[in-house]
C-alpha cells in the first residue's frame, strides 16, 4: 500500500502548505487502499457474524452503517442469503485506521462510494 517513508516525505513537503493542501495530499493513501482492494484476485465473502467479529461491531450496527452508506453493501449469494466481500471490509477497516492514525477527517460515504463503484 503506502510506505511510511513516502508518507513522511509527503508530510514534510506539505508542512508549510495550507491545511487544505495537506488534506488533498493525504487522499492518495485512501485511493491506494481502494486500488489494493480491487486488485485482490482471490475473492472471499463474509457472512454477517464474520463481518461483525472482524469489525468489532454488532450485526445491527453493520446493517445500519450499510443502510447509511457508511459500509459497503453485501452481495446476494442466493434468494435468501447475502455476504460481504472481504476485500471491501478490509479496505474500510484500513481507511479507518489511516484516518485515525493520521488525524485526517475521512468522508466515509465518499470512500465507500468509490470503493463499490463499478470499474469498466
Amino acid at each position: 500500500m503506502c510506505s511510511n517513508t513516502r508518507y513522511a516525505k509527503s508530510r514534510s513537503q506539505h508542512a508549510s502548505d495550507s491545511p487544505v493542501r495537506e488534506l488533498h495530499s493525504l487522499t492518495e493513501p485512501f485511493m491506494e487502499i481502494i486500488d489494493f482492494a480491487l486488485a485482490v484476485r482471490d475473492i472471499e465473502v463474509l457472512r454477517i457474524a464474520q463481518v461483525s467479529k472482524k469489525t468489532g461491531q454488532a450485526a445491527s450496527t453493520v446493517w445500519l452503517a450499510t443502510k447509511e452508506k457508511l459500509f459497503p453493501p453485501p452481495i446476494k449469494l442466493s434468494e435468501r442469503s447475502v455476504a460481504w466481500i472481504s476485500a471491501e471490509v478490509n479496505a474500510v477497516l484500513a481507511a479507518r485506521i489511516l484516518a485515525s492514525r493520521s488525524g485526517v477527517k475521512l468522508d466515509m460515504r465518499k470512500f465507500v462510494a468509490l470503493l463499490i463503484a463499478p470499474r469498466l
